[in-house]
């Protein structure tokens, strides 16, 4: 009687190894080969309750994977967004908000915004600025177009600074910009000062480049330091 011999180990043949190299392309990686497997899946079921049922239950295993960080109904219509793309647009399905996406509509570019080309005279004060100048320019009542013009060189001063990096800013500088601008319709009085939008006390930069916080914490750290150190000193007498 002759006996059977043959090695209980698999051979290459009884199993074939798949490389993911070899299988297909992932659309949204994000979601993993599971995912798009199932949905791959939804497209063979015929029935159309079943397929919207079963659709909906990977919706939520897709919320599960990617929770929301805004709102939570702008996060499920993007899942299913995100569903039709997986699908490549090819999957008889009703979304939540009643829309189905189409590739067309989802790879829209859109239109471009037109950039607002101005010509500013002066462009380290901006173009608000000469936006300013030309509604002062439009006041009929002079006390209230006179304080305006005071509002807005203290603006203008602010801006030149932050622009020049000057602590101290000449006011014969803003008032001759500021009568340039208007077109000479706008000055102010040579002995006038032009007062700041910011207090000069939080104008000044901390002591030593270091904060209030800073010098706190330090502060605090010093004594916690000494404490330790006196407990160090007991515990070696």
């Amino acid at each position: 009687m002759e006996e059977k011999t043959g090695s209980i180990h698999p051979t290459q043949d009884d199993h074939q190894i798949q490389y993911n190299t070899e299988r297909e392309q992932l659309r949204m990686p994000e979601y993993g080969r599971h995912v798009q497997n199932l949905i791959k899946f939804a497209k063979t079921i015929e029935d159309r309750d079943k397929r919207q049922a079963f659709v909906e239950k990977v919706a939520e295993l897709m919320f599960m994977l990617n929770p929301p960080t805004r709102n939570e109904e702008d996060h499920l219509i993007k899942i299913w967004h995100h569903i039709f793309e997986i699908a490549d647009y090819d999957l008889d399905v009703m979304p939540p908000d009643g829309e189905i996406p189409t590739r067309e509509m989802m790879h829209r570019k859109p239109d471009p915004l037109p950039y607002p080309h101005k010509n500013i005279r002066l462009r380290h004060y901006g173009y608000n600025v000469e936006r300013l100048i030309q509604k002062a320019m439009e006041m009929d009542d002079d006390e209230k177009r006179r304080e305006f013009v005071k509002v807005i060189a203290a603006y203008m001063k602010q801006a030149y600074r932050a622009w020049s990096r000057e602590q101290f800013v000449n006011d014969d500088i803003i008032k001759s910009d500021l009568s340039l601008l208007s077109g000479g319709l706008l000055t102010l009085d040579d002995d006038e000062a032009i007062t700041n939008l910011v207090p000069a006390d939080q104008q000044q930069q901390p002591q030593n480049g270091r904060s209030q916080k800073q010098r706190k914490r330090q502060k605090k750290q010093g004594g916690n330091g000494s404490g330790r150190n006196q407990r160090r000193r007991r515990k070696k007498n």
